[in-house]
């Protein structure tokens, strides 16, 4: 495919001529303008803008462009711009719209004139070369110390290198050589020690934002004679790079055209930056290995605190076990000790229950007996008690009062008999023995005397039982008041005393009641 096929054709002019064309690089002159703006006189204290007249001049040449307006030159008489258009055609139009027009502006109350300039882009002459190596002692034989080395800057490395592993010196010497024969070139952008080095000697002149990668490089070209250092700055001066895009956009880049004046490829600065070089790539390779060191060092330490952290962990971990253990140990003696405390209060609730009844029980059992005795009738009641008491007979008894009696009267009779008229004082102290038991016969104790003291026993013991009642309905009611409906009842506070203790057998599924000692106290109490 030819290069006609695959690159769009430029629509410049015939002033475009091509630069490499394998990737559709071309050069055409910068038309530059300069443009005088005269401003009137104003009153004091009255302001303009700049940017207000520089729109104002981009209307007055429209459908054209004006590339690049800007300002370069301002005061209190006139304001300059510089700019360029794309071909003579548009320069020819643009100037004889702009020449010599005037306008209004805000913040001028007179008119505003413009001036239009041909030229004005800065571009090396021979003349500034000759100035320049004039004043120096010129070193025919010496490269660098003369006028053969050439400066660009300002090119796009997508042009001419788009990929990373592409050649960028290799392209350009090929570019360069179309203007005489090279003898080296040099692209500080190409070696990567260059930015170690000083500013002198680098040859860096280009930079981008936080020393990152530049978009952009720079170059030196140092002719082996004077024509082709001519040819390259007559050629390139004056001019910019232009290219169509695929997509039918036409691109251009301004790029700088310098002599140089530093002897970039001359052989004192070339043996100093190699001198340099080397020093840099000790230096690194030293801090590589220094880095190196470290970096294995680094590694033996961290291995040395991984496995200290590694055993510090292992026995957190053993110390977290241990101590997990221990507190199921402890959690399980816990539960335990609940366990066995609910047991016990389940038992202790059970005993007072079992008290309680027992003590609510004891006189019921007693009422039950006494209604027992008091239905007995009065010869029963004696009979029992005569036969507990193991006493004779009421016949026997009477018997024996009325033999008794019976002596005592034949013993009084004998003794009338035998003394007839006895003295007032021996009479009383006869009568006196009989007195005497007369009253020990009255006051002998009887069936009825023992129901009596059973009667009373009865009316003890009922008073003692509503006391018993009124103190544990007290102390059932403080017990409630204290724990909330939940009665706890004291089993050494509310047992029986000691009179009333008795063993008392419940069968709750039968309902039967037994008491053992009851009779024993019937029977004593009879």
């Amino acid at each position: 495919m030819s290069y006609r096929d695959d690159i769009p054709m430029l629509d410049c002019g015939e002033e475009a001529e091509p630069f490499y064309l394998k990737r559709g690089v071309h050069i055409v002159p910068i038309y530059a303008l300069t443009l005088i703006v005269e401003i009137p006189i104003r009153a004091p204290g009255q302001t303009f803008c700049n940017w207000d007249i520089r729109e104002k001049l981009k209307t007055f040449v429209h459908p054209h462009e004006l590339k690049d307006l800007k300002v370069i030159e301002s005061c209190n008489e006139y304001i300059k711009f510089t700019t360029h258009v794309l071909n003579i055609d548009i320069m020819d139009e643009v100037i004889t719209l702009l020449d010599n027009r005037t306008f209004r502006a805000p913040g001028f109350e007179s008119v505003l004139k413009v001036l239009v300039r041909v030229g004005g882009y800065p571009c090396p002459k021979v003349e500034d070369w000759q100035k320049h190596f004039r004043g120096k002692r010129l070193k025919e034989d010496e490269p660098g110390e003369r006028p053969d080395t050439v400066y660009v800057a300002g090119l796009p490395y997508e042009w001419f290198a788009p990929n990373i592993g592409d050649d960028v010196t290799s392209v350009m010497l090929e570019v360069m050589s179309a203007f005489g024969k090279v003898r080296q070139i040099d692209i500080p952008q190409e070696d990567p020690y260059r930015s170690d080095m000083e500013k002198d000697i680098a040859g860096l002149r280009l930079t981008w934002f936080n020393g990152s990668f530049s978009p952009f490089f720079e170059m030196y070209v140092q002719y082996t004679d004077y024509d082709g250092f001519f040819a390259a700055m007559t050629k390139l001066g004056g001019h910019q790079l232009v290219r169509r895009t695929a997509s039918g956009v036409l691109s251009e880049y301004q790029y700088t055209l310098e002599f140089d004046k530093t002897g970039h490829l001359s052989n004192r600065i070339m043996i100093q930056r190699e001198l340099a070089r080397q020093c840099i790539i000790h230096r690194r390779r030293k801090e590589a290995e220094e880095k190196a060191q470290k970096d294995a060092e680094a590694v033996v330490e961290l291995k040395k605190v991984n496995k200290e952290r590694n055993n510090i962990e292992n026995k957190i971990k053993v110390v977290i076990e241990q101590a997990g253990r221990q507190r199921e140990c402890a959690e399980e003696l816990l539960r335990k000790k609940l366990k066995d405390k609910k047991r016990h209060q389940a038992n202790v609730r059970i005993q007072e229950s079992e008290n309680l009844l027992k003590f609510l029980l004891v006189d019921e059992v007693v009422r039950i007996e006494w209604e027992k005795e008091q239905r007995k009738r009065p010869a029963d009641k004696i009979k029992e008690y005569v036969k507990a008491k193991q006493l004779p007979g009421e016949d026997d008894l009477r018997q024996k009062l009325m033999k008794k009696r019976e002596a005592e009267i034949r013993a009084e009779v004998a003794k009338r008999k035998f003394n007839p008229n006895p003295s007032s004082k021996s009479d009383e102290n006869d009568q006196l023995p009989i007195a005497d038991n007369i009253k020990s016969d009255l006051t002998a104790p009887t069936p009825y005397d023992a129901h009596q003291r059973r009667k009373q026993m009865l009316r003890d013991c009922r008073s003692r039982r509503r006391k018993l009642l009124k103190e544990v309905g007290a102390r059932l009611q403080r017990y409630r008041t204290k724990f909330k409906e939940e009665p706890i009842f004291d089993r050494l506070k509310l047992a029986p005393p000691e009179a009333l203790k008795k063993s008392i057998n419940i069968n709750i599924k039968t309902t039967n009641l037994s008491v053992n000692g009851v009779e024993s106290q019937s029977n004593n109490a009879s």
